[in-house]
């Protein structure tokens, strides 16, 4: 699943970085929470260097990996871990 995240207020990023796509922050990929810690684990294989995280939310209920590609774009892998609608804010990204 793909997820465009807007950015709540202009922020500056890691150097090199692209400030917006297309008007979206970064572009986010959710996995299942049982495929992130592979993914993750795939991506570092492949010398992706992170640029913030592993993180874990437990308030949210997700776990996030920002890393940018080649082009300088920022992009997430995003597991939720908890159901969207039990006190968290799953439910409030934009998906396509």
């Amino acid at each position: 699943m793909l997820a465009l995240v807007e950015p709540e207020k202009p922020q500056k990023l890691s150097s090199g970085a692209k400030e917006t796509v297309g008007g979206v922050n970064h572009l986010s990929f959710r996995v299942s929470d049982s495929q992130f810690d592979s993914m993750v684990q795939q991506l570092k294989r492949g010398h992706v260097k992170a640029e913030k995280g592993p993180t874990v939310r437990p308030e949210e209920g997700s776990k996030s990996f920002y890393f940018f590609d080649p082009d300088g774009h920022r992009l997430e892998v995003t597991a939720w871990t908890k159901v969207p609608g039990e006190g968290n804010h799953a439910g409030n990204r934009r998906q396509s």
